[in-house]
C-alpha cells in the first residue's frame, strides 16, 4: 500500500490524518489498483491518497468474487 498525503510524500505507514470524519472516495486508477481518497471538505489541506498495490487490489477484487458467489451475500452488512 503506498500513502501519499497532499504534500506529496510518501508515507510508509499510516499517519493519524486520518478520521472518521472525513469523507472517503473508492476509483480504479489507470494502472488498475483500487485507490482511496480520505478528505475534509472543509479542511483542504487534509486530503490523503491510498494506493493498494496490484497484489492487494486482486485480493480485494477476489474476495468481493466470491462474496458474490455466496448465496447468502444479500444478508451481508455491506
Amino acid at each position: 500500500m503506498i500513502l501519499i498525503d497532499r504534500e506529496m510524500k510518501v508515507v510508509a505507514k499510516t499517519t493519524n490524518k486520518s478520521s472518521y470524519s472525513s469523507h472517503c472516495q473508492a476509483s480504479i486508477n489507470s494502472n488498475g489498483c483500487i485507490t482511496l481518497r480520505n478528505y475534509n471538505p472543509d479542511g483542504k489541506d487534509s486530503d490523503e491518497i491510498i494506493i493498494l498495490s496490484q497484489k492487494e487490489t486482486l485480493a480485494i477484487v477476489k474476495l468481493f468474487k466470491e462474496i458474490k458467489r455466496l448465496e447468502n451475500y444479500q444478508d451481508l452488512p455491506f
